[in-house]
């Protein structure tokens, strides 16, 4: 997603009235390597690049410029939305003993620069592809995308419970986009979502903030 101010995360900060900053927008794996466009375009996997100070690495020619531990600026909630490539692209469906611990990687390799801050870490009630005849994106990928309901949800649950769960600051939560998705209509959030699916996203995400945060939204969000 190019246009990081039009994100779901975009919209959910400003629900808040709070700043977001997007690490990630696309392209971005747990596992996949993510480099099919060169070593100057390497996107993955994210905790091999969450330490980086050029995001994931685009269009730099090292790993050196690197935030060291108590560098990186403070924020006050991590959010993570990752595996859909991993699914589609990457592993596929039923790995999920790798998939837990690659989510374990990312998971620790913010707690080494964020030891308090809560994260929450994001997986789809049920599908999130659409029914809609003409979405050519369906076809062949039905049981890869059936699995981003259950795999996701599987491997981020298990990767916080060995990390010390809610106790430690770790939330797994499904993210709803009923009654606003429309199978019959939308295409979903797969590949490159637009911003209506966007949108429809941030609202499934806004209570599960609001809840961790205690934070109100903001009057006519």
């Amino acid at each position: 997603w190019s246009d990081t101010d039009r994100s779901w995360a975009a919209h959910v900060a400003r629900s808040f009235g709070v700043d977001h900053i997007n690490t990630a927008a696309g392209g971005i794996g747990l596992m996949l390597t993510g480099d099919k466009y060169g070593p100057l375009q390497k996107a993955g996997p994210s905790p091999e690049h969450y330490e980086d100070r050029l995001c994931f690495n685009w269009g730099l020619g090292s790993k050196g410029d690197r935030y060291s531990v108590g560098d990186m600026p403070e924020v006050d909630l991590v959010v993570i939305w990752l595996g859909q490539n991993d699914l589609i692209a990457g592993v596929g469906p039923g790995n999920i003993a790798k998939g837990t611990k690659a989510y374990r990687a990312q998971l620790e390799v913010i707690r080494r620069h964020r030891p308090t801050t809560p994260v929450l870490c994001l997986y789809p009630l049920g599908l999130i592809h659409t029914s809609h005849s003409s979405n050519r994106l369906l076809k062949g990928k039905v049981k890869r995308q059936a699995a981003l309901a259950t795999d996701i949800k599987e491997w981020a649950e298990a990767a916080a419970a060995e990390l010390g769960g809610e106790k430690a600051g770790l939330y797994v939560r499904g993210v709803a986009m009923e009654p606003a998705f429309d199978p019959e209509q939308d295409f979903g959030l797969m590949y490159e979502i637009g911003h209506k699916a966007q949108l429809k996203w941030a609202r499934g995400v806004v209570p599960h903030v609001k809840a961790i945060m205690g934070w109100d939204v903001v009057e006519g969000c």
